[in-house]
Protein backbone atom coordinates (compact mmCIF):
# COMPACT_ATOMS: atom_id res chain seq x y z
CA UNK A 1 0.00 0.00 0.00
CA UNK A 2 1.03 3.35 -0.68
CA UNK A 3 0.34 6.88 1.02
CA UNK A 4 -0.72 8.96 -1.97
CA UNK A 5 -1.48 11.36 0.69
CA UNK A 6 -3.39 11.83 3.71
CA UNK A 7 -6.97 10.93 2.73
CA UNK A 8 -5.71 8.24 -0.06
CA UNK A 9 -3.93 5.16 -0.60
CA UNK A 10 -3.16 3.36 -3.66
CA UNK A 11 -3.03 -0.83 -3.23
CA UNK A 12 -2.28 -2.74 -6.45
CA UNK A 13 -3.39 -6.54 -6.24
CA UNK A 14 -3.47 -9.07 -8.78
CA UNK A 15 -3.64 -6.74 -11.41
CA UNK A 16 -6.32 -4.04 -10.41
CA UNK A 17 -5.30 -0.87 -8.42
CA UNK A 18 -7.26 0.23 -5.59
CA UNK A 19 -7.74 3.77 -4.68
CA UNK A 20 -9.02 4.19 -1.14
CA UNK A 21 -10.23 7.47 0.44
CA UNK A 22 -10.70 8.08 3.71
CA UNK A 23 -11.45 11.37 4.86
CA UNK A 24 -13.93 11.36 7.99
CA UNK A 25 -17.00 11.84 8.51
CA UNK A 26 -18.44 11.66 4.71
CA UNK A 27 -15.12 11.91 2.42
CA UNK A 28 -16.45 14.99 1.22
CA UNK A 29 -14.52 16.75 -2.09
CA UNK A 30 -11.83 18.41 -0.24
CA UNK A 31 -8.93 19.82 -2.16
CA UNK A 32 -6.89 16.63 -0.73
CA UNK A 33 -9.61 14.28 -2.18
CA UNK A 34 -9.52 15.64 -5.61
CA UNK A 35 -5.50 15.46 -5.39
CA UNK A 36 -5.26 12.47 -3.62
CA UNK A 37 -7.36 10.66 -6.69
CA UNK A 38 -5.82 12.49 -9.35
CA UNK A 39 -2.46 11.41 -8.69
CA UNK A 40 -3.43 8.06 -7.55
CA UNK A 41 -5.66 7.18 -10.82
CA UNK A 42 -2.73 8.49 -12.56
CA UNK A 43 0.03 6.52 -11.12
CA UNK A 44 -2.22 3.23 -11.33
CA UNK A 45 -2.75 4.41 -15.63
CA UNK A 46 1.13 4.80 -15.68
CA UNK A 47 1.67 1.35 -14.22
CA UNK A 48 1.64 -1.62 -17.05
CA UNK A 49 0.84 -4.49 -13.83
CA UNK A 50 -2.67 -2.65 -13.81
CA UNK A 51 -5.59 -3.78 -15.70
CA UNK A 52 -8.00 -1.76 -13.86
CA UNK A 53 -8.53 0.37 -11.18
CA UNK A 54 -10.87 0.24 -8.27
CA UNK A 55 -12.30 3.56 -6.12
CA UNK A 56 -13.46 2.91 -2.78
CA UNK A 57 -14.23 4.93 0.68
CA UNK A 58 -13.61 4.02 3.69
CA UNK A 59 -15.59 4.92 6.37
CA UNK A 60 -19.89 5.09 6.63
CA UNK A 61 -20.17 6.54 3.18
CA UNK A 62 -18.96 6.97 -0.45
CA UNK A 63 -18.32 10.78 -1.35
CA UNK A 64 -21.18 12.66 -0.18
CA UNK A 65 -20.76 15.96 -1.52
CA UNK A 66 -18.78 19.14 -1.81
CA UNK A 67 -16.61 20.25 1.20
CA UNK A 68 -18.20 22.72 3.14
CA UNK A 69 -15.01 23.44 5.35
CA UNK A 70 -12.89 24.32 2.56
CA UNK A 71 -15.22 25.74 0.00
CA UNK A 72 -13.40 29.04 -0.45
CA UNK A 73 -10.75 29.06 1.44
CA UNK A 74 -8.57 26.45 -0.06
CA UNK A 75 -7.56 26.49 -3.81
CA UNK A 76 -7.37 22.97 -4.75
CA UNK A 77 -4.05 22.25 -7.32
CA UNK A 78 -5.95 19.82 -9.19
CA UNK A 79 -9.17 21.17 -11.14
CA UNK A 80 -12.27 19.03 -11.11
CA UNK A 81 -13.35 18.36 -14.60
CA UNK A 82 -9.22 17.72 -15.46
CA UNK A 83 -10.36 15.00 -12.30
CA UNK A 84 -13.65 13.66 -14.38
CA UNK A 85 -11.19 13.69 -17.59
CA UNK A 86 -8.66 11.60 -16.07
CA UNK A 87 -11.10 8.46 -15.55
CA UNK A 88 -13.17 8.91 -17.99
CA UNK A 89 -10.79 8.92 -21.19
CA UNK A 90 -8.61 6.32 -18.78
CA UNK A 91 -7.66 3.16 -21.27
CA UNK A 92 -8.39 0.33 -18.35
CA UNK A 93 -11.58 0.07 -16.90
CA UNK A 94 -12.53 2.13 -13.74
CA UNK A 95 -15.16 1.09 -11.35
CA UNK A 96 -16.43 3.34 -8.09
CA UNK A 97 -17.96 1.43 -5.32
CA UNK A 98 -21.03 2.86 -3.93
CA UNK A 99 -21.71 2.93 -0.17
CA UNK A 100 -23.56 5.03 2.38
CA UNK A 101 -24.70 7.97 0.05
CA UNK A 102 -23.26 9.06 -3.22
CA UNK A 103 -24.46 12.66 -3.63
CA UNK A 104 -24.25 15.71 -5.48
CA UNK A 105 -20.30 15.83 -6.58
CA UNK A 106 -19.75 12.45 -5.11
CA UNK A 107 -22.51 11.09 -7.20
CA UNK A 108 -20.92 13.36 -10.07
CA UNK A 109 -17.60 11.52 -9.46
CA UNK A 110 -19.14 7.94 -10.03
CA UNK A 111 -21.12 9.00 -12.80
CA UNK A 112 -17.31 9.65 -14.88
CA UNK A 113 -16.52 6.13 -13.67
CA UNK A 114 -17.29 3.32 -16.49
CA UNK A 115 -18.88 1.10 -14.26
CA UNK A 116 -20.36 1.66 -10.79
CA UNK A 117 -21.55 -1.29 -8.01
CA UNK A 118 -23.18 -0.65 -4.90
CA UNK A 119 -24.48 -2.56 -1.55
CA UNK A 120 -28.30 -2.82 -1.18
CA UNK A 121 -28.24 0.04 1.28
CA UNK A 122 -26.48 2.79 -0.70
CA UNK A 123 -28.66 5.45 -2.06
CA UNK A 124 -27.71 8.20 -4.81
CA UNK A 125 -28.89 11.52 -5.70
CA UNK A 126 -28.65 14.84 -7.17
CA UNK A 127 -30.29 17.44 -4.77
CA UNK A 128 -28.23 20.54 -5.72
CA UNK A 129 -31.93 22.18 -6.88
CA UNK A 130 -33.14 22.21 -2.84
CA UNK A 131 -30.34 24.76 -3.32
CA UNK A 132 -31.85 26.68 -6.01
CA UNK A 133 -28.76 25.00 -8.23
CA UNK A 134 -27.65 22.10 -10.59
CA UNK A 135 -24.87 19.86 -10.76
CA UNK A 136 -22.43 21.95 -12.50
CA UNK A 137 -20.26 19.22 -12.99
CA UNK A 138 -21.46 17.55 -15.71
CA UNK A 139 -24.38 15.88 -13.81
CA UNK A 140 -27.46 17.02 -16.00
CA UNK A 141 -25.62 15.56 -19.29
CA UNK A 142 -24.26 12.11 -17.70
CA UNK A 143 -27.14 11.52 -15.75
CA UNK A 144 -29.43 11.68 -18.90
CA UNK A 145 -27.70 9.64 -20.99
CA UNK A 146 -27.90 6.74 -18.19
CA UNK A 147 -31.57 6.70 -17.41
CA UNK A 148 -32.97 9.05 -20.00
CA UNK A 149 -34.40 12.17 -20.04
CA UNK A 150 -37.86 11.22 -18.03
CA UNK A 151 -36.25 9.63 -15.33
CA UNK A 152 -33.37 12.22 -15.54
CA UNK A 153 -36.67 15.15 -14.93
CA UNK A 154 -37.49 13.59 -12.29
CA UNK A 155 -34.18 13.16 -10.10
CA UNK A 156 -32.96 16.58 -11.06
CA UNK A 157 -36.05 18.57 -10.57
CA UNK A 158 -37.14 17.57 -7.58
CA UNK A 159 -33.58 16.33 -6.21
CA UNK A 160 -34.96 13.00 -4.92
CA UNK A 161 -32.74 10.25 -4.25
CA UNK A 162 -32.84 6.42 -5.19
CA UNK A 163 -31.74 3.62 -3.29
CA UNK A 164 -29.50 0.89 -4.93
CA UNK A 165 -32.46 -1.42 -6.26
CA UNK A 166 -33.92 1.77 -8.39
CA UNK A 167 -30.47 2.69 -9.06
CA UNK A 168 -29.70 -0.93 -11.04
CA UNK A 169 -32.87 -1.07 -12.43
CA UNK A 170 -31.98 2.20 -14.08
CA UNK A 171 -29.18 1.63 -15.10
CA UNK A 172 -27.23 4.01 -12.57
CA UNK A 173 -25.31 1.44 -11.04
CA UNK A 174 -23.95 -1.73 -12.99
CA UNK A 175 -23.67 -4.53 -10.43
CA UNK A 176 -25.09 -5.12 -6.62
CA UNK A 177 -22.27 -6.18 -4.27
CA UNK A 178 -23.12 -8.16 -0.65
CA UNK A 179 -23.90 -5.21 1.55
CA UNK A 180 -21.09 -6.97 4.44
CA UNK A 181 -18.52 -7.09 1.74
CA UNK A 182 -18.28 -4.22 -0.26
CA UNK A 183 -14.48 -4.27 -1.22
CA UNK A 184 -14.44 -7.99 -2.07
CA UNK A 185 -17.51 -8.18 -4.29
CA UNK A 186 -16.04 -4.97 -6.25
CA UNK A 187 -12.68 -6.67 -6.36
CA UNK A 188 -14.67 -9.73 -7.93
CA UNK A 189 -16.73 -7.49 -10.33
CA UNK A 190 -13.30 -5.57 -11.73
CA UNK A 191 -11.44 -8.77 -12.20
CA UNK A 192 -14.67 -9.97 -14.33
CA UNK A 193 -14.58 -7.27 -16.26
CA UNK A 194 -10.63 -8.08 -17.06
CA UNK A 195 -11.09 -11.26 -17.79
CA UNK A 196 -13.90 -10.65 -20.18
CA UNK A 197 -12.07 -8.06 -21.96
CA UNK A 198 -14.47 -5.68 -21.28
CA UNK A 199 -13.95 -1.83 -22.77
CA UNK A 200 -14.02 1.61 -20.99
CA UNK A 201 -18.22 2.37 -20.77
CA UNK A 202 -17.86 6.10 -21.19
CA UNK A 203 -20.96 7.58 -19.91
CA UNK A 204 -20.22 10.43 -22.16
CA UNK A 205 -20.63 7.94 -25.45
CA UNK A 206 -23.91 6.25 -24.24
CA UNK A 207 -27.06 7.24 -26.75
CA UNK A 208 -29.47 4.51 -25.97
CA UNK A 209 -31.17 5.83 -23.12
CA UNK A 210 -31.38 9.29 -25.26
CA UNK A 211 -32.70 7.70 -28.40
CA UNK A 212 -36.27 7.48 -27.62
CA UNK A 213 -36.14 10.92 -26.22
CA UNK A 214 -35.19 12.77 -29.69
CA UNK A 215 -37.83 10.74 -31.32
CA UNK A 216 -40.77 12.78 -29.33
CA UNK A 217 -40.21 16.25 -30.12
CA UNK A 218 -43.02 17.35 -28.08
CA UNK A 219 -40.85 16.09 -24.73
CA UNK A 220 -40.00 18.67 -23.23
CA UNK A 221 -42.74 20.97 -23.65
CA UNK A 222 -45.42 18.26 -21.95
CA UNK A 223 -43.32 18.45 -19.09
CA UNK A 224 -43.11 21.95 -18.65
CA UNK A 225 -46.77 22.06 -19.08
CA UNK A 226 -47.56 19.06 -17.08
CA UNK A 227 -45.35 20.57 -14.34
CA UNK A 228 -46.17 24.39 -15.11
CA UNK A 229 -47.41 25.04 -10.92
CA UNK A 230 -44.62 23.22 -9.56
CA UNK A 231 -42.35 25.52 -11.86
CA UNK A 232 -43.49 28.32 -11.36
CA UNK A 233 -40.95 31.08 -10.78
CA UNK A 234 -38.15 28.56 -9.48
CA UNK A 235 -35.07 29.39 -11.67
CA UNK A 236 -33.29 26.07 -10.86
CA UNK A 237 -35.38 23.13 -12.04
CA UNK A 238 -36.58 25.41 -15.59
CA UNK A 239 -32.68 25.78 -16.34
CA UNK A 240 -32.32 21.95 -15.23
CA UNK A 241 -35.04 21.18 -17.67
CA UNK A 242 -32.86 23.27 -20.12
CA UNK A 243 -29.84 21.15 -19.39
CA UNK A 244 -31.47 17.62 -19.42
CA UNK A 245 -33.16 18.85 -22.95
CA UNK A 246 -29.41 20.03 -23.96
CA UNK A 247 -28.09 16.54 -23.12
CA UNK A 248 -30.75 14.99 -25.62
CA UNK A 249 -30.61 17.18 -28.31
CA UNK A 250 -26.81 18.67 -28.52
CA UNK A 251 -23.45 16.27 -28.58
CA UNK A 252 -22.11 16.35 -25.14
CA UNK A 253 -19.65 19.17 -25.00
CA UNK A 254 -22.51 21.32 -26.16
CA UNK A 255 -24.51 20.08 -23.43
CA UNK A 256 -21.77 20.50 -21.07
CA UNK A 257 -21.73 24.05 -22.39
CA UNK A 258 -25.04 25.08 -21.28
CA UNK A 259 -24.41 23.44 -18.23
CA UNK A 260 -22.36 24.94 -16.73
CA UNK A 261 -23.47 28.60 -18.61
CA UNK A 262 -27.00 28.13 -16.50
CA UNK A 263 -25.26 26.93 -13.66
CA UNK A 264 -23.01 29.81 -13.63
CA UNK A 265 -26.51 32.21 -13.63
CA UNK A 266 -27.82 30.57 -10.79
CA UNK A 267 -24.96 30.32 -8.86
CA UNK A 268 -24.82 34.17 -8.69
CA UNK A 269 -28.36 34.73 -8.53
CA UNK A 270 -31.10 35.89 -5.74
CA UNK A 271 -33.06 32.22 -5.74
CA UNK A 272 -30.21 30.26 -4.76
CA UNK A 273 -28.43 32.71 -2.48
CA UNK A 274 -31.66 32.33 -0.70
CA UNK A 275 -31.92 28.77 -0.34
CA UNK A 276 -28.60 28.56 0.67
CA UNK A 277 -29.12 31.18 3.47
CA UNK A 278 -31.87 29.06 4.82
CA UNK A 279 -29.95 26.19 4.61
CA UNK A 280 -27.41 27.57 6.84
CA UNK A 281 -30.22 29.52 8.93
CA UNK A 282 -31.64 25.72 9.35
CA UNK A 283 -28.38 24.42 11.17
CA UNK A 284 -27.92 27.78 13.35
CA UNK A 285 -31.17 27.44 14.90
CA UNK A 286 -29.75 24.00 16.19
CA UNK A 287 -26.98 25.83 18.15
CA UNK A 288 -28.36 26.72 21.58
CA UNK A 289 -28.40 30.12 23.25
CA UNK A 290 -26.02 30.51 26.29
CA UNK A 291 -25.05 26.55 25.67
CA UNK A 292 -21.39 25.25 24.72
CA UNK A 293 -21.23 23.92 21.38
CA UNK A 294 -19.57 21.11 22.71
CA UNK A 295 -22.44 20.55 25.70
CA UNK A 296 -24.19 16.93 24.93
CA UNK A 297 -28.07 17.07 25.49
CA UNK A 298 -29.14 14.69 28.10
CA UNK A 299 -30.50 11.70 26.64
CA UNK A 300 -33.90 11.23 25.71
CA UNK A 301 -35.18 7.77 25.33
CA UNK A 302 -38.62 7.89 26.75
CA UNK A 303 -41.49 10.07 25.79
CA UNK A 304 -44.79 10.77 27.87
CA UNK A 305 -47.92 12.30 26.36
CA UNK A 306 -51.09 13.69 27.59
CA UNK A 307 -53.66 13.96 26.18
CA UNK A 308 -56.51 11.97 24.07
CA UNK A 309 -56.83 14.35 20.94
CA UNK A 310 -55.82 14.35 17.51
CA UNK A 311 -52.56 16.05 18.64
CA UNK A 312 -51.81 13.03 21.24
CA UNK A 313 -52.74 10.78 18.85
CA UNK A 314 -50.03 11.89 15.84
CA UNK A 315 -47.35 12.70 18.43
CA UNK A 316 -47.33 9.46 20.25
CA UNK A 317 -47.06 7.58 16.29
CA UNK A 318 -44.44 10.13 15.21
CA UNK A 319 -42.27 9.60 18.39
CA UNK A 320 -42.00 5.77 18.19
CA UNK A 321 -41.84 5.73 14.63
CA UNK A 322 -38.57 7.96 15.64
CA UNK A 323 -37.31 5.20 17.82
CA UNK A 324 -39.05 6.97 21.17
CA UNK A 325 -40.14 4.37 23.62
CA UNK A 326 -43.72 5.82 24.58
CA UNK A 327 -44.34 5.34 27.93
CA UNK A 328 -46.47 6.20 31.56
CA UNK A 329 -45.13 9.88 32.43
CA UNK A 330 -43.85 8.25 35.53
CA UNK A 331 -40.84 6.57 33.11
CA UNK A 332 -40.57 9.21 30.65
CA UNK A 333 -37.65 11.90 30.05
CA UNK A 334 -39.78 14.12 28.61
CA UNK A 335 -43.75 14.69 29.12
CA UNK A 336 -45.65 16.27 26.40
CA UNK A 337 -48.97 17.86 27.03
CA UNK A 338 -50.89 18.11 24.01
CA UNK A 339 -53.65 19.27 25.51
CA UNK A 340 -54.80 22.46 27.54
CA UNK A 341 -52.04 22.53 30.45
CA UNK A 342 -54.88 23.87 33.09
CA UNK A 343 -54.12 21.91 36.58
CA UNK A 344 -51.57 19.25 34.64
CA UNK A 345 -48.20 21.08 35.27
CA UNK A 346 -48.75 21.64 38.80
CA UNK A 347 -49.78 18.21 39.12
CA UNK A 348 -47.17 16.98 37.26
CA UNK A 349 -44.10 18.76 38.99
CA UNK A 350 -45.38 16.43 42.17
CA UNK A 351 -45.11 13.04 41.01
CA UNK A 352 -42.38 13.21 38.03
CA UNK A 353 -38.32 13.04 38.68
CA UNK A 354 -36.95 16.21 39.18
CA UNK A 355 -35.05 15.55 36.06
CA UNK A 356 -37.90 14.75 33.50
CA UNK A 357 -38.95 18.12 31.14
CA UNK A 358 -42.35 18.85 30.70
CA UNK A 359 -43.55 20.93 27.34
CA UNK A 360 -46.82 22.52 26.94
CA UNK A 361 -48.10 22.24 23.84
CA UNK A 362 -50.82 24.63 24.15
CA UNK A 363 -51.06 28.27 26.02
CA UNK A 364 -47.36 28.64 24.92
CA UNK A 365 -47.76 32.82 25.86
CA UNK A 366 -48.82 31.81 29.24
CA UNK A 367 -45.48 29.78 29.87
CA UNK A 368 -43.71 31.34 32.33
CA UNK A 369 -47.25 31.86 34.56
CA UNK A 370 -47.33 28.74 35.26
CA UNK A 371 -47.31 27.14 38.84
CA UNK A 372 -44.15 25.05 38.80
CA UNK A 373 -41.16 24.37 41.67
CA UNK A 374 -39.03 23.29 38.68
CA UNK A 375 -39.17 26.30 36.36
CA UNK A 376 -35.72 25.00 34.68
CA UNK A 377 -37.79 21.87 32.89
CA UNK A 378 -40.67 23.65 31.97
CA UNK A 379 -40.58 25.00 28.05
CA UNK A 380 -43.20 24.51 24.88
CA UNK A 381 -43.54 23.05 21.47
CA UNK A 382 -45.63 24.97 19.07
CA UNK A 383 -46.23 22.31 16.27
CA UNK A 384 -47.26 24.71 12.94
CA UNK A 385 -50.49 22.97 11.78
CA UNK A 386 -49.34 20.40 8.50
CA UNK A 387 -47.99 20.99 6.03
CA UNK A 388 -45.84 22.67 7.31
CA UNK A 389 -42.90 21.52 9.26
CA UNK A 390 -42.26 24.10 11.54
CA UNK A 391 -41.55 23.33 15.49
CA UNK A 392 -41.21 26.65 18.22
CA UNK A 393 -39.01 25.50 21.38
CA UNK A 394 -40.76 28.20 23.45
CA UNK A 395 -38.02 29.20 26.26
CA UNK A 396 -39.31 30.41 29.43
CA UNK A 397 -37.82 32.83 31.59
CA UNK A 398 -35.81 30.06 33.54
CA UNK A 399 -35.84 27.41 30.99
CA UNK A 400 -32.41 25.63 30.94
CA UNK A 401 -30.82 25.61 27.73
CA UNK A 402 -29.87 21.94 28.18
CA UNK A 403 -33.73 21.56 28.20
CA UNK A 404 -34.17 23.62 25.10
CA UNK A 405 -31.10 21.54 23.12
CA UNK A 406 -33.01 17.73 24.33
CA UNK A 407 -36.26 19.57 22.45
CA UNK A 408 -33.84 20.27 19.31
CA UNK A 409 -32.85 16.70 19.51
CA UNK A 410 -36.63 15.83 19.80
CA UNK A 411 -37.42 18.25 16.53
CA UNK A 412 -34.63 16.53 14.50
CA UNK A 413 -35.93 12.92 14.63
CA UNK A 414 -39.58 13.88 14.04
CA UNK A 415 -38.33 15.98 10.92
CA UNK A 416 -39.27 19.04 11.88
CA UNK A 417 -37.48 22.45 11.13
CA UNK A 418 -36.88 23.67 14.91
CA UNK A 419 -36.06 27.73 16.49
CA UNK A 420 -36.39 28.52 20.16
CA UNK A 421 -38.39 31.25 20.76
CA UNK A 422 -39.55 33.12 23.77
CA UNK A 423 -43.49 32.94 24.65
CA UNK A 424 -45.07 34.98 22.02
CA UNK A 425 -43.48 32.69 19.02
CA UNK A 426 -42.72 33.96 15.98
CA UNK A 427 -45.00 33.01 13.50
CA UNK A 428 -47.83 33.93 14.75
CA UNK A 429 -47.16 37.22 14.78
CA UNK A 430 -45.80 37.17 11.46
CA UNK A 431 -49.22 35.62 10.05
CA UNK A 432 -51.61 38.32 12.27
CA UNK A 433 -49.56 41.21 10.43
CA UNK A 434 -49.64 39.57 7.22
CA UNK A 435 -53.26 39.10 7.03
CA UNK A 436 -54.13 42.24 8.43
CA UNK A 437 -52.44 43.71 5.66
CA UNK A 438 -54.27 42.08 3.06
CA UNK A 439 -57.50 42.49 4.26
CA UNK A 440 -59.25 44.64 1.33
CA UNK A 441 -56.54 45.15 -0.55
CA UNK A 442 -57.17 44.83 -4.32
CA UNK A 443 -55.16 42.05 -6.20
CA UNK A 444 -53.18 41.45 -2.98
CA UNK A 445 -53.98 37.71 -3.47
CA UNK A 446 -52.73 37.81 -6.77
CA UNK A 447 -49.70 39.49 -6.00
CA UNK A 448 -48.68 37.19 -2.92
CA UNK A 449 -49.29 34.50 -5.54
CA UNK A 450 -46.85 35.94 -8.24
CA UNK A 451 -44.14 36.37 -5.25
CA UNK A 452 -44.21 32.46 -4.60
CA UNK A 453 -46.66 31.56 -2.10
CA UNK A 454 -48.86 28.46 -2.90
CA UNK A 455 -51.59 28.75 -0.04
CA UNK A 456 -54.14 31.38 -0.17
CA UNK A 457 -53.86 33.97 2.60
CA UNK A 458 -56.36 35.98 2.67
CA UNK A 459 -57.30 38.92 0.50
CA UNK A 460 -58.93 40.13 -2.29
CA UNK A 461 -59.05 37.50 -5.47
CA UNK A 462 -60.24 40.15 -8.16
CA UNK A 463 -58.18 42.64 -9.40
CA UNK A 464 -54.69 43.38 -10.91
CA UNK A 465 -52.47 44.21 -8.20
CA UNK A 466 -50.90 47.66 -8.14
CA UNK A 467 -47.63 48.25 -8.37
CA UNK A 468 -47.04 48.77 -4.64
CA UNK A 469 -49.70 45.96 -3.43
CA UNK A 470 -46.79 43.55 -3.10
CA UNK A 471 -44.88 46.56 -0.59
CA UNK A 472 -48.07 47.31 1.31
CA UNK A 473 -48.14 43.54 2.19
CA UNK A 474 -44.81 42.38 2.55
CA UNK A 475 -42.99 45.92 4.31
CA UNK A 476 -45.10 45.41 7.31
CA UNK A 477 -44.21 41.95 7.62
CA UNK A 478 -40.56 42.92 7.57
CA UNK A 479 -40.81 45.62 10.06
CA UNK A 480 -42.80 43.04 12.60
CA UNK A 481 -39.89 40.66 12.33
CA UNK A 482 -37.53 43.34 12.92
CA UNK A 483 -39.59 44.14 16.23
CA UNK A 484 -39.36 40.58 17.34
CA UNK A 485 -35.65 40.58 16.41
CA UNK A 486 -35.38 44.13 18.44
CA UNK A 487 -37.17 42.76 21.41
CA UNK A 488 -35.51 39.21 21.87
CA UNK A 489 -38.24 36.71 20.55
CA UNK A 490 -35.83 35.37 18.21
CA UNK A 491 -32.37 34.98 18.46
CA UNK A 492 -30.95 34.96 14.94
CA UNK A 493 -32.92 37.05 12.25
CA UNK A 494 -32.25 33.89 9.96
CA UNK A 495 -34.53 32.17 12.76
CA UNK A 496 -36.98 34.53 11.99
CA UNK A 497 -37.07 33.41 7.71
CA UNK A 498 -37.00 30.13 8.79
CA UNK A 499 -39.55 30.25 10.81
CA UNK A 500 -41.78 32.62 8.21
CA UNK A 501 -40.54 29.71 5.41
CA UNK A 502 -41.55 26.85 7.47
CA UNK A 503 -44.23 27.67 9.67
CA UNK A 504 -46.12 30.54 7.28
CA UNK A 505 -45.48 29.79 3.65
CA UNK A 506 -43.50 32.21 2.74
CA UNK A 507 -41.98 31.27 -0.60
CA UNK A 508 -38.24 29.54 0.14
CA UNK A 509 -36.90 30.78 -2.93
CA UNK A 510 -37.57 34.77 -1.40
CA UNK A 511 -35.04 33.74 1.68
CA UNK A 512 -37.55 34.71 4.65
CA UNK A 513 -38.57 38.49 5.23
CA UNK A 514 -35.08 39.41 6.60
CA UNK A 515 -33.55 38.06 4.23
CA UNK A 516 -35.74 39.81 0.96
CA UNK A 517 -35.91 43.16 2.97
CA UNK A 518 -31.86 43.00 3.20
CA UNK A 519 -32.30 41.53 -0.68
CA UNK A 520 -34.01 44.91 -1.97
CA UNK A 521 -32.48 47.35 0.46
CA UNK A 522 -33.63 48.30 3.98
CA UNK A 523 -33.41 52.16 3.10
CA UNK A 524 -36.22 51.30 0.40
CA UNK A 525 -38.22 49.32 3.08
CA UNK A 526 -38.14 52.25 5.27
CA UNK A 527 -39.02 54.71 3.00
CA UNK A 528 -41.91 52.24 2.06
CA UNK A 529 -43.19 51.98 5.69
CA UNK A 530 -43.28 55.75 5.77
CA UNK A 531 -45.34 56.44 2.81
CA UNK A 532 -47.88 53.76 4.69
CA UNK A 533 -47.68 55.65 7.45
CA UNK A 534 -45.99 52.75 9.81
CA UNK A 535 -43.39 53.79 11.70
CA UNK A 536 -40.17 51.61 11.25
CA UNK A 537 -38.94 49.72 14.19
CA UNK A 538 -36.03 51.41 16.04
CA UNK A 539 -33.34 48.54 14.61
CA UNK A 540 -34.94 48.52 11.25
CA UNK A 541 -33.94 52.49 11.10
CA UNK A 542 -30.70 51.53 12.71
CA UNK A 543 -29.12 49.54 10.51
CA UNK A 544 -30.75 50.78 7.45
CA UNK A 545 -29.35 54.36 8.27
CA UNK A 546 -25.89 52.01 8.37
CA UNK A 547 -26.09 50.35 5.28
CA UNK A 548 -25.82 47.71 7.29
CA UNK A 549 -28.03 44.42 6.92
CA UNK A 550 -30.24 42.00 9.21
CA UNK A 551 -28.68 38.54 7.18
CA UNK A 552 -25.70 39.92 5.92
CA UNK A 553 -26.91 38.82 2.52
Amino acid sequence: MVAINNVTDLTITHGVAVVTLDYPPVNALSPAVLEGMFEAITTALDDSKVAGILLTCDGRTFIAGADLKSLGKVQPKVDFFDLQARIETAAKPTVAALHGTALGGGLEVALTFHYRVAVPSARMGLPEVTLGLLPGGGGTQRLTRIVGAGAALDMLTTGRQVDATEALRLGLVDHLVPEDDLRGGALAYVRELIAAGAAPKRVRDLEGAIQADRDDPGLFDRFRAEHARRLRGLDAPQAIVRCVEAAVCLSFDEGLAVERREFGKLLHGPQSAALRHLFAAERAAQKIPDLAADAPPPALRTIGIVGNGELAAALSKRAAKAGYAVVESDGADLVILAAAPGDWVARLDTTLRPDTLIAITDGLENLDALPNRHPDRLLGLGFARPPHRLLEIVRGAATHPAALATAMQLAKKLGKAAVVTRPTGIASPLATILHRQVQGLAGAHAALMEFGFTEDVGGEDGGVPAADTLKRVLYPVVNEAARLLEQGIAARASDIDLAAVTGLGWPAHQGGPLFHADLIGLATVVAGLEAMGIAPTPLLLKLASAGRTFTGS
